[in-house]
């Protein structure tokens, strides 16, 4: 079941207005820059090569610290805010094998618990979302309030004596910002949005994901794959010269803008349609609007959040799976307006399925998957080497690094 947003009374997103794109002019400043590039026949490049150790895509021992040091430290997507788009709504996912529940109070506030009876541990529903302000337990039929508060219970005289403020549900950090959901799976307390996203919040906010919609249901890609070797191949556009050669044919390859925000990065990707704003006024220069680039934000430790002109985002949220040769990468889809026909609706799930199936499953996902028998091979090379023209990849590795060191 697809979660929609309520835009009239009683929603808790509704009475409020938001921004409709990225401005403007930065979009102009990207622009002007990726045409000085196509004439120069370049692209960002950073200042050296880098070179990250074949081992760290490896090493059970590095994938056990990686959970702790990064999954376990970092604010993590969830969702978006529409899918908690009234009080008493709330959704269930799973990451990293924990059962999470997620909820918005009738204050408006969103909250993340352990999807986990204080009980016995029982989950409290399996269903994937809903709206009620009570959730019971299936078990022992223990009730708990949107805040995770213990407010009833079958019985009760035989746990007199209990504190009820104890058997709360177990509440870990949660941060709403931009319409966009995080929270940390290690307790403590509130996340700061502010300082986590370092300077992208402006960015962010101009896009109005508030109350953007699903497309479809997210939907769960395994890769035998390591999960860094995943995440690689979202922060270039290098390999469109051969491997997308022939399925994204409208776009530059290797042509792209980069810039860093503390240890997040911002990237594009190059249409072949900004060729036309050439010979035009820059004051009638609509880039986004145009689909003359794709803006990909690339959340520290492990979110693609992409905006597919101004009215589509594609986001991929890549995981490390049961071990260290296997990736849980989850794609989520959302568009700006509810299509108006089901033609629309059809095309936009075409759209969807081209992208997900022909261009990430058949060709990203296949080859991420062959590399796992040759790097494990003790004549492999003993680094993978990143480009100059890879800078987003550079950058994210030298977070890793810091990250992996505790800074």
């Amino acid at each position: 079941m697809l979660r929609s947003v309520m835009t009239g009374a009683g929603s808790v997103l509704g009475s409020l207005e938001w921004g409709c794109h990225m401005d403007l002019g930065t979009q102009r400043a990207i622009a002007r820059k990726t045409l000085r590039f196509l004439d120069e026949g370049t692209t960002e490049m950073a200042p050296d090569l880098y070179e990250e150790p074949v081992e760290s895509y490896v090493s059970e021992d590095v994938w056990r610290r990686e959970l702790e040091a990064l999954f376990g430290r970092f604010p993590l997507f969830v969702g978006m805010s529409m899918d908690l788009p009234t009080a008493g709504s709330w959704f269930t996912r799973e990451l990293l094998g924990t059962p999470l529940l997620f909820t918005r109070d009738e204050h408006g506030v969103a909250h993340a618990f352990l999807n986990a009876c204080a009980h016995r541990g029982v989950k409290l529903t399996e269903e994937p979302c809903g709206t009620s302000r009570r959730l019971t337990c299936p078990f022992h039929g223990w009730v708990y309030n949107s805040c995770g508060e213990l407010v009833g219970m079958p019985f009760a005289q035989g746990f007199e004596g209990m504190d009820r403020g104890a058997k709360h549900l177990a509440e870990l950090p949660m941060g709403e910002e931009n319409g966009m959901l995080f929270a940390k799976l290690s307790p403590g307390g509130p996340l700061d949005m502010a300082t986590f996203l370092e300077g992208l919040g402006p960015d962010l906010a101009g896009f109005g994901f508030q109350t953007w919609k699903p497309i479809a249901e997210p939907h769960i890609h395994r890769v035998r794959a390591n999960w860094k070797v995943v995440f690689d191949g979202f922060c270039e556009t290098y390999h469109f010269l051969v491997l997308h050669r022939d399925t994204a044919p409208h776009v530059h390859a290797n042509v792209s803008v980069f810039d860093g925000f503390g240890r997040h990065g911002r990237m594009t990707t190059t249409n072949k349609v900004i060729d036309q704003l050439r010979g035009r006024n820059e004051e009638e220069w609509f880039p986004l609007k145009d689909n003359a680039f794709n803006v990909n934000y690339r959340l520290f430790p492990n979110l693609s959040f992409s905006t597919i002109g101004e009215d589509r985002t594609e986001i991929f949220e890549v995981l490390p799976g049961s071990g260290v040769d296997e990736t849980i990468a989850i794609h989520f889809s959302y568009l700006r307006h509810e299509p108006e026909s089901e033609l629309e609706r059809q095309k936009a799930l075409e759209d969807l399925r081209y992208a997900c199936v022909t261009i990430v499953d058949n060709q990203d996902f296949h080859v991420n998957q062959s590399t796992l028998p040759g790097i494990r091979h003790p004549a492999a090379p003993k680094c993978f080497t990143f480009g100059r023209n890879e800078p987003c990849a550079q950058h994210w590795h030298r977070q890793y690094a810091r990250a992996m060191e505790g800074e």
